[in-house]
């Protein structure tokens, strides 16, 4: 409405408003929806909960009521008629329905303990206690899962329970692992004070739990604690929940009142075991990994290592480990390999990803802007009911929550930028039936178990690259569960034609109609329809055999005629200037990054990689890294060879940077802008470990050079939020140097450029930021193509050892590699290269007799000179127990005192010796490289080494100078700080490192050197300096940061000019 509307205009559009809005009102009042409630999210974000009379007494979920025990009871304490009302209400059960007769599920069991699936729960041998219990909870007859994981856990079994959603799978271990305890929790659990008359200023004591429960999320950890506080009623096992976004003081108060059972997710569940007064795992006998799927593509695989393999870890024999998973990747093999016992069993129910026929599929044509009245009415056509709605931003979560309030329908929402009170009043007014319409992205509501949801909506498909078919599955999933029936209506257009074709196969699959305009994604022959899930692919990390099973069916209603035995049979985004993204949606919200079918797997198996914010968990000091002028970062995950996810900040430059003046002619000739690329690792100590404290240098080679840069982060120290371990630079140098996109790997990073470059140039040129004019190459370019053959290699501290380790790791001509490989290999030698010290490989894949890539580019193209970067490469010298000799400093490096005696240094690091690893990685063939053939690295690189002066941790630079003196290095070794001359060693070579007059074609014959090294001292400063924000570090530090960058960027562009010599 325009500024100049005359008064009785406005007063007109807000009457028709008011008008409209009654008669909406009106209309859901008589359709029988209740009276929308308004959800003060302003009173709960200060921690005061919604007012709700259906709601506990307690303001949190983790404070909620359990069964108080007495010492003074028996065996079995006395009922709690309260308690037990507030438990087992008929309306918040989730009750087996009367179509589950007509399921029928496959089940093969696979171990060398044959299981007998139980018929009814009183045949299965459970305590009497727990049997009462299951009839409160009004359980009938086992679920699948359930009669055979009942039977499993009972004799001792370590178990691997594979099953769909809503395949009653947390009740199938919870049953069998509380029964065994119930009787036994006098003479297994902690000494504790008795709860009836507990003083928290005098009994306190350590929680000692006799079982641990990891969930991936918060809602479900919220979900098993409510289970097993019903399964617990009467006994003297005192559950506990923790989960981060409450407040730590209750979660401490009431582990520190004992607990025998912890459910928990992993970050919460770390910050807890850091204290070994508040927690100890030493007493567990069960381990349960919930959702290990879900957890394995959700970055906690040290987390999960300390849970398992922790020194204050029980680590008996009887120490029972339980696994349920929708499916068995690789990652799950590994796992269970490692942890569990050789001969654990493995239970699967039914086709994994797999919907049923109880599940009514109905997809309308809908497009985007008819969505919201197409979802107005859809909700009137069926009448009030329990709905849940799926959209795929937490920006349309709150849109079309509005929209339906509007309307006068009681809805509310939840998504990840929720707090985690406003997220459980919302779960809690869902499930009461307060507000019958909850509005959800789909990671926030994934596990979620709501009796009585009648009608699933996706007024959003998720893409293929947000899950596709899995994550659709997932969500229709979370109605007709255990025998109920249900709808799940989906809204689709022309933007959702990458999941068309799996979402008919499910659709012909599980019965349903395929409406008209999906006639053209039809299978040519629908009823020879193949799915693979990876569960049964043993290849590669398999467990290697020695034991099979049978298949079986499962027919509920039936008498188990078929019992279905196990035997030995056979068997980032970018967020600014009008974009946003999705957290929910990033890669698996950030247990293992690991998920084998990431990489290698059929095309319907989606990896979750996309553009995404920058997590909250963000540190302050990323305030400081970019100029509104610099480049944003934003993530990409790339799927390595050793079956996990490899986390690298991407920094696009704002704009080309030419070294001539025909750079921009070609650009609007070819749409292409063909940007170098510079690969940075990180160091493994504390600050400097984040690729976010490495920003400021990040983005200002971006800036400077015009280039693509990958930052690469190195685990050792603790705050890494996306860690990759060493072998992992090389997958990521084999996705740059992949310019044909053959693998995975470099497929996802040339997508993931191009799509940002996109976003950001349609955003401009939609004209949503006209503050800024538009760039020249903006208008012309549509293609950002990655150029490796302007690559650049920097390291940080131990990512600089890294980055040498990169200039080890090929030959200097890939075609004569592959001869030698072939023809002149002797027994014994690495013969992938001749050139290369024996204990090297030469290629960065697997199979050297495909195409791979090196550091070089095809020998049609002429390579340039790589820059190698390295700053301070060093290890915390406490850490690697090797002295070095006494010898004297040359002179060139300390003028003023060169006749003193270098004191004894307890370490050296990778370049002349063993690396420090993780144990784990300890044994890789690759841990050790060792400045071992200085001539080879001449012959490819060019080294640029920064060396603070005040550096106790770095691998000084008369080490440098001595190996160089002593190998055949020909080179020039130069002060780049000119602060103490040129100097080129024993070799008296030329120190001009410029190469002049040296042959460049590729095709000449030359011993002309390549590279050589050049040595920066910056006086006075401190190991890590480059790295601490500008607020950190003292102004002469500033300062020679500001002059280390400036000549790190002409030193890279010098390189670049160069033309590399090859030998023939």
């Amino acid at each position: 409405m325009s500024k100049k509307d005359p008064p009785e205009t406005v007063a007109g559009a807000a009457a028709d408003r008011a008008e409209q809005l009654a008669k909406d009102l009106a209309r859901a009042k008589e359709a029988g929806w209740t009276n929308p409630i308004p959800f003060q999210y302003d009173t709960v974000v200060g921690g005061t909960p919604a007012a709700d009379e259906t709601r506990d007494a307690a303001p949190w979920l983790s404070d909620a009521a359990v069964y108080q025990w007495d010492d003074e009871f028996g065996d079995v304490g006395e009922p709690n008629p309260e308690l037990e009302k507030m438990l087992f209400q008929d309306e918040y059960l989730q009750r087996a329905g009367s179509a589950i007769s007509a399921l029928s599920f496959e089940v093969t069991v696979q171990g060398p303990t044959k299981i007998n699936p139980v018929r009814n729960f009183e045949d299965a041998g459970l305590h009497p206690v727990m049997l009462k219990n299951v009839k409160l909870c009004q359980y009938g007859a086992p679920t699948p899962i359930q009669s055979y994981c009942i039977p499993a856990i009972l004799t001792g079994n370590d178990v691997v329970a594979i099953a769909q959603t809503g395949s009653g799978k947390t009740a199938a271990f919870l049953i069998p692992i509380l029964s065994k305890l119930m009787g036994k929790a006098r003479q297994l659990a902690a000494p504790r004070p008795n709860p009836a008359r507990y003083n928290p200023l005098t009994d306190r004591v350590r929680a000692e739990p006799l079982v641990l429960v990891v969930c991936p999320t918060r809602e479900l950890a919220t979900q098993t604690f409510d289970l097993t506080r019903r399964l617990c009623y009467r006994t003297m096992l005192r559950p506990c929940v923790v989960y981060g976004g409450a407040p730590t003081r209750n979660q401490r108060e009431q582990l520190e009142m004992g607990c025998d059972i912890l459910i928990a997710t992993p970050g919460r569940l770390m910050d807890f075991m850091q204290n070994n007064n508040l927690l100890s795992l030493r007493r567990l006998k069960f381990t349960v990994v919930d959702e290990a799927d879900e957890l394995l593509s959700s970055g906690w695989e040290e987390a999960m290592e300390k849970v398992f393999s922790g020194a204050d870890v029980n680590s008996d024999a009887d120490h029972t480990i339980v696994m349920l998973s929708a499916t068995f990747s690789k990652a799950a093999r590994r796992l269970a390999k490692e942890y569990m016992e050789e001969a654990f069993v493995r239970i699967k129910v039914g086709r994994v990803g797999s919907t049923h026929r109880n599940i009514k599929q109905e997809i309308r044509f809908v497009e985007e802007t008819d969505k919201n009245e197409a979802l107005f009415d859809l909700l009137f056509s069926g009448g009030p009911q329990r709905s849940l709605i799926f959209v795929n931003t937490k920006y349309k979560c709150d849109k079309v929550d509005d929209f339906l309030y509007n309307k006068g329908l009681p809805v509310t929402s939840i998504h990840s930028d929720r707090t985690q009170r406003e997220r459980e009043d919302a779960l809690r007014s869902f499930r009461t039936g307060r507000c019958p319409i909850l509005v959800a992205t789909g990671v926030t509501a994934r596990g979620l178990d709501v009796a009585n949801v009648k009608h699933v909506i996706n007024y959003d498909l998720p893409s293929s690259q947000h899950g596709g078919i899995t994550e659709y599955v997932h969500r229709i999933g979370r109605t007709a569960r255990i025998g109920n029936e249900g709808k799940a209506t989906s809204f689709f257009n022309d933007d959702n034609k990458d999941i068309a074709e799996d979402m008919v196969k499910v659709l012909i699959e599980s019965g349903q109609e395929v409406s008209d305009f999906l006639e053209e994604f039809k299978p040519q022959n629908p009823s020879a329809i193949e799915w693979h899930d990876g569960t049964d692919d043993e290849s590669d990390d398999g467990l290697g055999g020695g034991f099979g099973g049978e298949a079986g069916g499962f027919d509920v209603g039936a008498t188990f005629g078929n019992d279905a035995a196990a035997g030995f049979g056979s068997a980032g985004g970018f967020d600014g200037e009008g974009f946003s993204a999705d957290a929910d949606n990033k890669v698996a919200s950030c247990f293992w990054h690991s998920i084998a079918y990431f990489f290698r797997l059929p095309f319907h198996i989606q990896w979750r990689t996309a553009l995404v914010q920058l997590p909250r968990f963000v540190p302050l000091s990323i305030l400081h890294l970019t100029s509104p002028k610099g480049p944003h970062p934003f993530l990409i995950a790339l799927p390595s060879r050793k079956g996990h996810l490899i986390y690298a900040y991407t920094f696009v430059p704002p704009a080309p940077v030419d070294a001539d003046a025909e750079g921009e002619q070609q650009r609007k000739e070819t749409g292409e802008w063909h940007v170098p690329v510079v690969l940075d690792l990180h160091g493994g100590g504390f600050i400097m470990g984040s690729p976010l404290e490495q920003a400021p240098y990040a983005s200002m080679m971006s800036r400077e050079l015009g280039a693509v840069v990958l930052s690469v982060s190195y685990r050792i120290g603790p705050f890494h939020q996306f860690p990759a371990a060493i072998h992992d630079a090389e997958d990521v140098l084999s996705a740059i140097l992949d310019t044909s996109g053959t693998s995975e790997a470099g497929k996802v990073l040339r997508q993931e450029v191009q799509r940002y470059y996109s976003m950001v140039r349609t955003n401009v040129l939609e004209g949503k930021n006209k503050k800024e004019p538009v760039l020249p190459h903006i208008e012309h370019v549509t293609d950002m193509v990655l150029d490796p053959t302007h690559l650049a290699i920097s390291g940080f501290s131990a990512g600089g050892n890294i980055a040498l380790n990169m200039a080890i790791s090929v030959p200097p001509c890939p075609q004569m590699g592959m001869m030698e490989s072939q023809t002149l290999g002797p027994a014994g030698h690495d013969c992938m290269s001749p050139t290369l010290p024996a204990n090297r490989r030469a290629t960065i894949l697997d199979d050297p007799f495909q195409s791979w890539p090196s550091l070089l580019p095809p020998p049609e193209v002429q390579p340039r000179l790589l820059p190698l970067l390295l700053f301070y490469p060093s290890l915390d010298a406490r850490l690697l127990p090797h002295e070095r000799p006494r010898k004297p400093m040359p002179s060139a490096l300390k003028p003023d005192d060169h006749h003193v005696e270098k004191p004894r240094q307890p370490g050296l690091f990778s370049i002349l010796g063993p690396t420090y690893l993780p144990k784990k990685l300890r044994a890789h063939p690759r841990a050790s490289p060792g400045l071992n053939d200085p001539e080879h690295i001449q012959k490819n690189a060019a080294i640029f080494l920064v060396l603070p002066e005040k550096d106790s941790l770095a691998v000084q630079s008369d080490v440098w100078v001595d190996k160089l003196n002593s190998s055949n290095w020909t080179g020039p070794v130069r002060f780049g700080d000119d602060r103490a001359g040129d100097w080129d060693g024993t070799t008296g070579g030329d120190d001009d490192d410029d190469g002049e007059g040296q042959e460049s074609s590729s095709n000449a014959c030359s011993n002309a050197k390549n590279g050589g090294l050049e040595i920066w001292h910056a006086p006075g400063c401190r190991h890590g300096w480059t790295q601490f924000p500008n607020s950190f570090v003292p102004e002469h530090e500033a300062r020679e940061r500001e002059a280390v960058f400036a000549r790190t960027v002409r030193f890279v562009r010098e390189k670049w000019e160069r033309e590399l010599v090859l030998e023939c």
